[in-house]
């Protein structure tokens, strides 16, 4: 599979006590960005004709990335040179995954319905480009690892189209 894919970052962040405005992380949340998106699964023992429980073994890939948008810096600090100046702030955003399947389709046709399981390694990465930041209120980057169990139901609606549902989950 392959098209657009649109995506909104939230991050917020729990503070110290200790720390003054100057040292705060503040939240983020980004406007919808558009990007693209792909994703495979291939299935080798039933490539080569081979029937039953190991031609449901598979492996599968993900890899998301949205266009260049840009974050913006204020300077926040009183009688500072510069204060309350307005930066902008280029941003990677960007995720993969790759995993193992396990498919199990209910019945022989091309119409049968199917339920898999899986696990896969995988990256999710938000970096800011920090260069000329004047200080402020921009929140931290981050680059994750993860492991992604996951849960997915097809229903074929002819040879054609298909409804899909399904979930992941994210341990980081």
């Amino acid at each position: 599979e392959v098209g657009p894919s649109v995506l909104v970052r939230t991050l917020t962040f729990s503070n110290r006590a200790d720390l003054d405005d100057r040292q705060d992380a503040d939240g983020i949340k980004t406007t919808p960005v558009g990007g693209g998106h792909i994703v495979g699964e291939l299935y080798p023992a039933a490539l080569v004709g081979m029937k039953g429980a190991v031609a449901g073994l598979g492996l599968i890939g993900e890899y998301d990335q949205s266009a260049n948008f840009n974050v913006q810096s204020r300077l926040d600090e009183p009688g500072a040179p510069g204060d309350g100046a307005v930066t902008q702030h280029a941003v990677v955003q960007k995720r993969w995954d790759v995993g193992v399947r396990y498919r199990h389709v209910f019945g022989s046709s091309a119409t049968a319905p199917s339920v898999a399981v899986s696990a896969s390694y995988g990256r999710r990465v938000f970096e800011i480009d920090r260069a000329g930041l004047l200080g402020g209120d921009l929140a931290p980057s981050v680059d994750y690892r993860t492991i992604s169990p996951g849960l997915a139901f097809r229903l074929p609606l002819g040879t054609r189209l298909a409804l899909s549902a399904g979930g992941r989950g994210m341990l980081i």
